[in-house]
Order: structure tokens, then sequence, then C-alpha cells
């Protein structure tokens, strides 16, 4: 890449996918484009790795977390089901609660770790970085209304708290579901990643606001064609040069197998009734891929998703 100005980095949501940002960073250091970066933007995992990219000056101690760390999350919780615990969540729902119901990944987990990964003292050199997230602001029954839900960014290179800047980070990452909501002045957040309810999961748009000196927009997406074929639509300010980037290959996951059960219907898509059912099926097939790489927290998946990165960096970049 000809040196065209300070460079924006926009991260969206994955999951476990993240540590295919993780490759692309480490191909960004490799091409001198890392120092480069003004502004990280980030959602979900893309906040957590847009505060470690700009905290953490090793990029391969990165993906060393992420090869060997990150399967540390998935362990789930072991809860005792009984009569009284379903009368308790029945109770919760009645009463309208937001989220009563606890996540299947180990939040305290990640919080250990995102504290041993990111210092805890935001050094005056690095990047700033916005993460996104979702205030949740109505209960249970609200769920299918968007309008319960407020899209929040937080500063993180501005919380001077520790304590907070760790809280926000989780808040982004929350994926319903996945992690318990995370609690914030009274308020609770979840993944902001969730664009059906107002979120932002590719949030390009913090650094197109005030970030004048930004002549390139590097966007790091965790889905491949073959399952977003959607292309990024982003109007950028003239002379600014937008890069996508996004996996060459579906990162393969937990699911994976399931995926690749579903029979190929594109020979009948465009046969009235039929073809409509065939779309169903495509669509079914898309989620299953695009699910079971966000909940791959295996080291064994890290390892196959950083080279991919890292090569597909390379080419883009280089």
């Amino acid at each position: 890449m000809r040196n065209e100005g300070d460079i924006g980095l926009v991260l969206s949501g994955g999951g476990a996918k993240g540590a295919y940002q993780a490759g692309v960073w480490k191909a960004m250091c490799e091409l001198g484009l890392a120092r480069r970066v003004r502004a990280i933007s980030g959602t979900s995992v893309g906040a957590l790795n847009a505060a470690a990219f700009a905290t953490v000056r090793d990029p391969e101690a990165i993906c060393r977390f992420w090869r060997t760390r990150v399967g540390e999350v998935a362990t789930p919780y072991l809860r005792k089901l009984t009569v009284g615990s379903f009368r308790r969540a029945a109770e919760n729902v009645l009463a309208g609660k937001a989220f009563p119901f606890h996540g299947l990944l180990d939040r305290r987990a990640l919080e250990r770790l995102v504290r041993e990964l990111v210092p805890p003292l935001w050094p005056a050199d690095a990047p700033e970085v916005v993460a996104s997230s979702l205030e949740c602001r109505g209960g249970l029954f609200e769920e299918l209304r968007s309008r319960s839900y407020r899209l929040r960014r937080f500063r993180i290179h501005e919380e001077p708290d520790n304590d907070r800047r760790i809280a926000q980070i989780l808040a982004s990452a929350a994926i319903p579901w996945g992690f318990d909501p995370v609690e914030i002045d009274g308020r609770r957040f979840i993944d902001g990643g969730w664009d059906e309810k107002g979120g932002e999961n590719v949030p390009v748009s913090p650094l197109l606001r005030g970030q004048p000196e930004i002549r390139t927009l590097v966007v790091v997406r965790c889905n491949s064609a073959e399952i977003d074929p959607a292309p990024l639509r982003v109007r950028v300010p003239r002379g600014v040069r937008l890069v996508d980037l996004r996996p060459s290959k579906t990162l393969p996951g937990v699911l994976g197998d399931l995926a690749g059960l579903v029979p190929d219907v594109s020979r009948v898509k465009r046969v009235p009734l039929v073809g409509t059912l065939a779309e169903g099926v495509e669509s079914v097939a898309r989620l299953l891929l695009a699910w079971s790489g966000t909940f791959a927290f295996d080291g064994a998946f890290a390892r196959r998703y950083i080279p991919c990165g890292h090569a597909d960096g390379l080419a883009a970049l280089g």
C-alpha cells in the first residue's frame, strides 16, 4: 500500500473468528502499516482486538493469546436444572426483566484474559479506540422491538479507570445468550453487533466523523463472501480510500459439518415455489457456517484462522 496518510481500522464482530483479525494485524505490522493507524473502531470481538492492537506492541503476543488462551472462555457453566430454577426464570420473564438467563460461555474467564492481555495503563501514543455496544432498555417481552435497545459508543482510550475500561470492552463483546450482559452505572449492555436491533456490526461511522487526517480506511470483516455475499455499503468522504478485507475462504467451525449436509439447491432457485424454498435452505446453510465459527473458541480453530488472515492481509495491503 502506498503511503497515503493516516489509517483508520474498522474491526467487525465475529466471536471466535476474531483470530482472523489477529492475522491481518500481524500482516499490517510486517508491512509497516500498523504505526500509521490513528484510530480503531471495533464491535464485539472487534472491540477486544482493537484494545489489544492499540496497546500490545508485539503482534505475536496477540496471536499467541488466540492460539493458546481463548479456549478458556468456552467452559460451560455447570448449573443444576431444578424446578426452582425454572420457576425463578418464569418469574423473571413475567416481571419483564431483561435477559434473565445466564450466558453459555464464561465471562469471568474472558475478563481475566482481557486483563492479562491489555495493559492497565493506556499508552499515551496509542491509537484512539471506539467500542460499540447496545444498551438494553426493555424487558424480555420487548426483545423483538428495536426501540428497546440504544446504540452506545465507548471511547476506550479516554477512560482513565482500568476497571471501567475493561467493563466497556466486555460490554461490546457480550454476545446475547453467549455471555451475561454487562452492567455499567446501573445500565445493562450487550454485544453491539446486533444489526437488527440498531447495532453496528461493522462500525465504520465512528471513523468517518472527526477524523480528517484518515486517508485510508481498512475494514476487516470476519465472514467470507460465501456466508455474507452483500457488499459493504459505505459512503466515504472524497479522497479517502476504502479497503474491504474479508476472509478469502469460509472459516471452518464447530457446525461446519452440518452446513455441508445441506444439499446444493442452486439449480432450482428459479423454479416457482420450489425456488423460494431453495433460497430458504441456502440461508440456513449460510447461518450454520456463520455461527459455527463464531462459537469456535478453541485454539485449534484459531491456528487455522490466523494464517488465513495473515495471508489475506499481505495480499490486500502489500
